[in-house]
């Protein structure tokens, strides 16, 4: 199940993004996911411009950190996505000289 979809509020996903931003340090994959993709969604929804009738005005938003931060869990989800959750630095356990 996806963490955001279209019925998602602008704060549900920017909630989304904060609630998954710890995927490192609690080294979850699932989390890592939620995360890319809440911070796709944030991107994609966020405006350039904003106008109230007669006036405009420009926002200035963060989007090229947002998209740093989209990089760096692409980088660790392709260093630990293998890995399941809680476990990831243990790509493969083998028992090939096992003794009994």
């Amino acid at each position: 199940m996806a963490v955001v979809d279209s019925s998602n509020t602008a704060q549900e996903i920017a909630d989304a993004v904060v609630d998954n931003l710890s995927y490192a340090e609690d080294g979850s994959v699932s989390k890592c996911r939620s995360f890319i993709t809440a911070v796709q969604a944030w991107i994609f929804t966020r405006p350039k411009r904003a106008a109230d009738g007669a006036a405009e005005t420009s926002i200035d938003l963060p989007i090229e950190e947002a998209r740093r931060l989209l990089d760096d869990a692409r980088s660790w989800l392709a260093s630990n996505g293998e890995a399941s959750d809680g476990a990831a630095g243990i790509k493969h356990l083998g028992f090939e000289d096992f003794r009994t």
